[in-house]
């Protein structure tokens, strides 16, 4: 897939993993970032999401990246839910902070 140094405007899915493919054989980072107009960082960016994208591909269990998710929703929520009550402890300690404070003045 030789593109010379031709400027990309559009970078489809099947064109990425066509330049990423091209690295994972053993293609020259630099090489293909500076004939493909990307840089370095993009281009490892790329491959590191491609990686990750085929491990959740490879995982074992069926479902077992929804599971993750919904642990990881849960987890979420559960924070959440602490950080509200704690949220309201404050508003409820500065009330009776601000209350006191109205008195002594008094």
């Amino acid at each position: 897939m030789a593109e010379s140094t031709r400027t990309v405007n559009r970078w489809t899915p099947t064109r990425m993993t066509a330049v990423i493919v091209e690295l994972l054989r053993g293609g020259d980072a630099v090489e293909l970032a500076r004939r493909y107009g990307l840089s370095q960082a993009q281009l490892l960016l790329w491959r590191d999401r491609f990686l990750e994208g085929g491990q959740a591909a490879l995982k074992t269990r069926r479902g077992q990246v929804e599971l993750d998710r919904e642990r990881q929703v849960r987890a979420l929520e559960r924070k959440v839910g602490q950080l509200t009550l704690e949220n309201e402890l404050l508003k409820k300690t500065d009330a009776l902070i601000r209350q006191r404070g109205r008195r002594s003045t008094r």
